[in-house]
This record gives C-alpha cells, structure tokens and sequence, in this order.
C-alpha cells in the first residue's frame, strides 16, 4: 500500500531492517528497530584490538586510564542503546494487538510516557553515554558492516521524536534530569553527518517525483 492510499486515521506499525537517514516523522507511522547484537565475528576481532586505537569514550565502568578492551567499550554503548530503544518498544504494545484501534493522539501518548521514561534516573544515564559517543558508535561500522550507521540513526530519530513531545517541551517533569536530558537528546539529534544529509535530501527528492509522477497518471 502507497503512502497516498493509507487510510487517513489509521496508525500502524512498520518495522525497519534498515534505518534511512534522518528518518521522517509521520503522523501516522510508528517505527520499530531492533538493535543487533554483536556476531560472533564481530567479537572475535574487538578482543583482538585490545588496546589498539581506542575510542573516546565516557561511560560509567571504568576509570581514568584503565585499558578496557574494544569489545567493552562497543557492548557498553550498545547495551545504552539497546535499553533506550526497548524502553520505546514497550510504549508500542498497543500496536502490536490485531484490531487495535489507534489514532495520532495515541501516538502523541507514546512518545509522551517514552520521554517521561528517559528522564527516570535509570534510564537517564544510559541517554547520555548514547550522546556522548555517537562517533563513536558510528566507528562500530569498520567491524560490523552498517550496525554502527543504523543504531545511530535510530538514536537520532527517537532524540527527534523525544523532543517534539509535551514533556520536553513544556518541563512537567521536575529537577534537573529533564535539562539533562534535553541536552543529551540535542546532541543524539543533531549529530547527523553530512552524507546522512545528502542522502536523505536526495530521498526527499525522489519521493517528491514519485508523488508527482501519479498525480500526472491519474
């Protein structure tokens, strides 16, 4: 079914393999994406770098100066945003139910209680090691083809979202973990790099001309 033939008020659910860049926001669309695991292989080849070229990173394990190894420092990062996106995930159980009958306001109430979630002091935490090493998390490409790429696109589009949603925009959560967080969000949202920018322009380009291709046919 074409974007044009959807039933207007109908939310649904797409589940992505693959995370475009800038991903858009549609009222009606719901994303999903599972953060991979590390592969064995994977693995294998981190254990070996030990040491070697290591990654700025600023997490909450280990010390200054202490040599952990690649695969610590990449399972760490992942295991941040694997929690952020499960915490997502859960908002979207409604979806997952045949005949469920949701609307763009329900869609407003999930992004809602996700942003709420990230600013617990649990969760919070695992949000600004994400911002903090979003090059970083990128660099997870050179070890396993396109995991890096994808898992910080997700980011991006869930900080996008988090941040157009009531709670962040007009602080009803009290305390300084909702300006934590917004400021985790921004770094998560504006990291975007300039071939995600032209590609996704380049996106947008193509789906304007599709668009305006059936109108010229009907």
């Amino acid at each position: 079914m074409r974007a044009f033939e959807m039933p207007p008020d109908d939310l649904r659910l797409l589940r992505l393999t693959q995370v475009d860049p800038l991903l858009p926001a549609h009222p009606y669309v719901l994303y999903e994406y599972t953060v991979p695991q590390l592969t064995n292989k994977t693995v294998a080849i981190l254990r070996r770098g030990r040491g070697q070229s290591q990654p700025i990173y600023t997490g909450y394990k280990s010390g200054p100066g202490e040599d952990g190894s690649l695969e610590e420092h990449y399972s760490e990062l992942l295991a941040a945003a694997r929690l952020i996106s499960g915490i997502y995930s859960h908002f979207l159980e409604p979806l997952r139910f045949a005949g469920a009958n949701l609307h763009s306001a329900d869609r407003d109430e999930i992004f809602n209680g996700f942003a709420r979630a990230l600013a617990g002091s649990r969760v919070l935490p695992s949000v600004e090691i994400a911002a903090a090493n979003v090059p970083t998390l990128r660099a997870l490409d050179r070890y396993q083809d396109g995991l890096g790429t994808n898992v910080a696109r997700w980011m991006q589009y869930l900080a996008f979202e988090a941040l157009d949603t009531n709670v962040l925009r007009r602080g009803f959560t009290p305390g300084n973990e909702l300006e934590r967080l917004r400021d985790a969000l921004r770094v998560i949202r504006d990291s975007s790099t300039i071939l995600d920018r032209y590609q996704a322009l380049g996106r947008t380009s193509e789906m304007q001309g599709s668009y305006l291709g059936w109108l010229e046919s009907s």
